[in-house]
């Protein structure tokens, strides 16, 4: 869910939480525009249906979602139709030289929050993120992008999948930015709670489970909608900020927790139950690791690769801890212990940033969370999974996340081979989504205006 700063810190009820909730005070002004329902941004052209053109990478590394091997790839009408070795190129075919690089499915950030603000599904593509899941934000951009995503009105635009409004209590966290939010105070709202979410365009149901905030969901409440949820085919993720949180989150069966609790150790029992439920997280460390004086916006900001594409707000945003009480919390230790435990115990770990918070810029800051994953312990083979095949695979999306016959065409050719050297997915050579290329510098441009 949208993060408060408090929440950030990912260190539960310790020091510097009031600060931090201070600090969220003033940046909820920018919240609640961006989550404004009437205001669509950077409109979109007419719809158009994707070319016929055959594109063939030739002579490079492929990292396919799961490993990396040596291949060409042919994309024909935006779907991938070959891989292997030496093969025939197409009549009138596009040749890409891959030597020397490697091609990836186009990554996915499984949480932002793009509001209504079509100008952020631009900002995450031209770094090579093609799919946004949005933990909270207006409903109606869901409906309205689905229909289009093969079409190239939305070339220029990464795709989104998403809960729309959350679930909590009355008063409770996502109730502060000024926004009518239908809360729940009693299990047997569940139903029609998520009946009118569904209505709406929601993918997945969103709860929000945090006991820093005495105004908090049940447990029972929790599991109704959670019950709810899959007796309709969707999932139920959960906003969690503490051990406690993720502790009544796997009681209630969610499907998964959106951040990673720093205030304890995980114990193995816990890990192990949520290996067993097949309980996944996504830890945003971006965001989670701020709080314990990990900081990577400045070095995201000022990344020679990043620089060109980065428009002021951008900049602006990845830089504005400076502007924030100082929160170092001893807690890395505590938090990339956690991901180790958890990855070891067989969890799934999916790759996330919390974007729009203060530290975060869409698309780029995916490729800092991979670094942090990294950090945290996880091979770059295995952080490169939380972005592309494990996302995909737990979303429900066979044609996303991998580089396969039958997959959409959406890719990335980068310089180097980030299996080895995970900071390789930022030297990007070229982007296409469902075989159209995107002029990366053009649409920097058309964002910065």
């Amino acid at each position: 869910m949208m993060s408060t700063p408090s929440e950030g810190t990912g260190v539960g009820d310790g020091p510097g939480l009031g600060s931090c909730r201070r600090a969220g005070a003033a940046f909820a002004v920018l919240l609640i525009g961006l989550l404004s329902l009437g205001r669509p941004a950077y409109p979109a052209p007419p719809e158009r249906t994707v070319p016929r053109d055959a594109i063939v990478f030739r002579g490079g590394r492929v990292f396919d979602g799961e490993a990396v091997h040596d291949a060409d790839v042919i994309i024909e009408d935006g779907t991938i139709t070959a891989v292997g070795a030496a093969l025939a190129v197409p009549q009138d075919a596009t040749v890409v030289d891959a030597r020397g690089r490697t091609l990836l499915p186009a990554l996915i950030d499984a949480h932002v929050h793009a509001g209504n603000d079509r100008r952020n599904l631009a900002r995450a593509l031209v770094f090579g993120v093609a799919l946004q899941v949005d933990l909270f934000g207006p409903p109606g951009l869901l409906k309205d992008l689905r229909p289009k995503e093969m079409s190239r009105d939305t070339a220029g635009l990464s795709d989104l999948r998403g809960a729309g409004v959350l679930a909590t209590a009355p008063g409770g966290h996502g109730t502060e930015y000024g926004i009518d939010i239908p809360t729940l105070a009693a299990p047997e709202e569940a139903p029609a709670w998520v009946d009118a979410r569904i209505a709406e365009g929601s993918d997945l149901i969103k709860i929000v489970i945090e006991r820093t905030d005495p105004l908090v969901l049940s447990v029972p409440i929790v599991s109704a909608l959670a019950s709810a949820a899959h007796a309709r085919g969707k999932q139920a993720w959960a906003h969690v900020a503490t051990y406690q949180d993720a502790v009544d989150a796997v009681t209630a069966h969610v499907d998964g927790l959106a951040h990673l609790f720093a205030d304890r150790p995980v114990t193995q029992a816990l890990a192990r139950q949520m290996a067993e439920q097949h309980v996944f997280v996504v830890p945003t460390l971006t965001v989670r690791a701020r709080g314990c004086g990990v900081l990577s916006g400045d070095a995201i900001a000022h990344d020679a690769a990043f620089v060109p594409y980065l428009d002021g707000d951008a900049v602006r945003r990845l830089t504005g801890h400076k502007h924030l009480p100082a929160i170092a919390q001893p807690c890395k230790a505590t938090l990339y212990g956690n991901v180790r435990a958890l990855h070891d115990a067989g969890v799934r770990l999916l790759a996330g940033t919390d974007a729009i918070l203060e530290g975060t810029a869409f698309g780029a800051s995916l490729h800092g969370e991979l670094a942090l994953l990294v950090d945290a312990g996880l091979s770059p083979l295995e952080a490169l999974r939380a972005a592309t095949s494990a996302p995909a695979d737990q979303l429900g999306l066979a044609d996303r996340g991998r580089i396969r016959t039958g997959a959409r065409g959406t890719v990335i050719l980068v310089s180097g081979d980030p299996t080895t050297d995970i900071t390789a997915t930022r030297r990007i050579v070229g982007i296409w989504k469902n075989g159209v290329a995107l002029d990366r510098q053009a649409a920097a441009s058309a964002i910065a205006r």
